[in-house]
């Protein structure tokens, strides 16, 4: 049984959760994670909360990472759910690039990984991102 959807709005958040706010804020608006820890030498916090795993920076929340399972919709399209999802994406984002494992929709703020024939240990994820992390998200797939 899939959770709550969770809609995308590029680079404003996603679901309950809003690019910047502090971990303070969403658990004042959303009740105690899951889990919470850190993450050294980047000294990122991390949440879980349900599918969601929230990474926080020094800007406050940067990423929302969902697996497997999730009902996560970005541009009208179910990103689990749909067997043509990639290829809806990609039509939404002309700008998308593919590396490895990783597809990255930077008019989306979306990077997905696991997708394409090669797969990811993890399964399938997607990551919406703040702006903030549009060059380290472009990075994935190329290390």
């Amino acid at each position: 049984m899939r959770e709550n959807r969770h809609i995308l709005t590029p680079f404003e958040g996603v679901g309950p959760y809003r690019f910047g706010a502090t971990p303070a804020a969403c658990a004042e608006t959303q009740g105690p994670p899951a889990r919470a820890w850190e993450s050294r030498p980047m000294k990122q916090q991390y949440e879980q909360r349900g599918a969601a795993e929230l990474a926080y920076g020094v800007d406050g929340l940067v990423k929302v990472t969902y697996g497997e399972g999730a009902q996560l919709l970005a541009a009208g399209v179910d990103v689990f759910g749909d067997p043509a999802a990639v290829d809806k994406l990609r039509a939404a984002d002309p700008s998308a690039t593919e590396e490895k494992q990783y597809l990255n929709l930077p008019a989306l703020g979306l990077c997905l990984g696991g997708f394409g024939k090669r797969k990811l240990k993890e399964g399938r994820l997607a990551i919406a991102y703040a702006p903030s992390q549009r060059v380290m998200i472009s990075f994935l797939g190329k290390v």
